[in-house]
């Protein structure tokens, strides 16, 4: 069986496996490949620092603000590409709040004189947080003088800490390159309420 036989195949079958999941999307995701699929660590001859800034909806109150750093790079000593994912995501002005550390390594196989096949595993620390305290509520407006009172509302101030363990596969050369990323392979869940 050919290369091409088998990564077409692969797409396939991970066509037909279901996924859930919502995380920030930026509007130019080849700006940070590393964000896209892990293998990209190291991918680049020098050290790499992608630093990435998402504001959306604005017109709303900069609902969902989101910042990112990515550092790669190929080290000697441990015979592979490492890199390092740092998140910080805020939802409606910082009601819900997600942070996430990772650490990527990577290791390059060679095909060819000209093909290169990279596995890369990525190992996350999240922490996912919830305050209600920022919300507005209808109990707080007087009519004349607008929000001036305080809630009756319980406050939910609460916090959860989890691993996540993601992979990337990329198969590349000087001009193209495919591949594919499996995220949150070992499913962290949350309750926030």
């Amino acid at each position: 069986m050919n290369l091409k036989k088998i990564i077409y195949i692969s797409l396939l079958l991970v066509g037909f496996i279901g996924t859930n999941a919502q995380s920030p999307d930026f509007t130019e995701v080849t700006s940070n490949l590393i964000y896209t699929n892990p293998a990209f660590a190291g991918t680049k001859v020098c050290p790499r620092l992608i630093l990435s800034y998402r504001n959306k909806f604005v017109s709303l109150g900069s609902t969902y603000q989101t910042y990112m750093g990515t550092f790669d790079r190929y080290v000697d000593e441990v015979k592979g590409d490492i890199g390092i994912l740092v998140t910080n995501d805020l939802q409606s002005k910082g009601v819900i709040t997600n942070t996430s550390l990772g650490a990527i390594y990577g290791k390059d196989i060679n095909i060819t004189k000209n093909m290169v096949l990279k596995l890369a595993l990525q190992a996350e620390y999240l922490r996912h947080a919830i305050n209600t305290g920022y919300l507005s509520y209808p109990d707080m407006i007087d009519p004349i003088y607008g929000f001036i009172y305080k809630s009756q509302e319980p406050l939910i101030d609460d916090q959860f800490h989890k691993a996540n363990i993601s992979a990337g596969l990329l198969a590349y050369s000087e001009k193209q390159y495919i591949g594919i990323s499996l995220f949150n392979i070992n499913q962290p869940t949350s309750s926030l309420a």
